[in-house]
């Protein structure tokens, strides 16, 4: 009965998440644009143009961690609805089926018969990798759900801690010497969103309102923000022969630790 009244409680929109999700959209798409777009790429190094990028591409990283975030806070007391996946996984298909259709038809560019074929399965074929993730969570969600609601405070949070230690920074320092490898992918996995996810839950359950410390954790947030930049700046300039193996998306990877804290105290 308790339980039935959170979720009548919970089920009202909250405006600060949707604004939330607003913000870590448009930061997708600055990365995108900088990543993808090949602007990090062709950029000139220590110039005006190189720093304002370089800046950018570190602030606006914690975008997937944050739909990772919201997920676990916004589904902790939400019914669970498989047609919401199936709805969603339409959209995806619908858009993979026009893309490959559309470079097809009206470019230039050679798209092989295996790779057109491939579109029309955007899943299987790991075409869009958040999605591929987002779907497989999905299916764990009400199990991560009754472990975060049967878990003590205490127990969560350490369960929380051990993830952060292993997942992050563990994996984080392996970079060093690529002596561990843990599947992390850098973030780009399940382990990781079904990380993320339970933070977001935590975060839920225990009420935690980061809005009464809004600018302390904005503080935060900048402060773990310039370390993650420091870091990434530094991996330019200090010898190959002993950070290459770091590079600048281990530094700046989703599960990077500093990476991670500026995701928390963003939300």
């Amino acid at each position: 009965m308790e339980i039935a009244k959170t979720l009548n409680k919970n089920s009202e929109r909250n405006m600060g998440i949707e604004l939330l999700r607003i913000v870590a959209m448009f930061m997708i798409v600055v990365h995108h644009l900088l990543f993808h777009g090949g602007i990090l790429d062709n950029v000139c190094p220590n110039t005006a143009n190189y720093y304002i990028a370089n800046i950018l591409e570190v602030i606006c990283l914690v975008c997937v961690n944050l739909f990772c975030l919201i997920s676990g806070y916004v589904c902790l007391y939400t019914k669970h609805r498989y047609s919401r996946i199936i709805n969603l996984w339409i959209e995806v298909f619908i858009c993979s089926t026009a893309i490959a259709l559309g470079i097809k038809l009206f470019t230039n560019y050679s798209l092989s018969f295996a790779s057109l074929i491939f579109s029309f399965f955007p899943i299987i074929s790991n075409s869009y990798w958040y999605f591929t993730c987002y779907f497989c969570l999905f299916f764990f969600m009400p199990l991560l759900n009754r472990a975060i609601l049967s878990t003590g405070k205490n127990e969560l949070k350490l369960i929380l801690f051990i993830g952060f230690i292993t997942l992050s920074f563990f994996d984080f320092i392996s970079k060093i010497n690529g002596t561990l490898d843990l599947g992390i992918e850098n973030g780009f996995s399940l382990i990781w969103f079904i990380y993320l996810y339970l933070c977001g839950g935590y975060i839920r359950k225990y009420a935690l309102d980061f809005s009464t410390k809004k600018y302390i954790y904005l503080i935060k947030y900048l402060g773990f923000t310039a370390l993650s930049l420091l870091f990434y700046i530094a991996n330019n300039y200090l010898s190959e022969y002993y950070f290459n193996s770091l590079g600048g998306l281990g530094v700046c990877s989703y599960n990077a630790p500093f990476m991670v804290l500026a995701s928390i105290c963003f939300l």
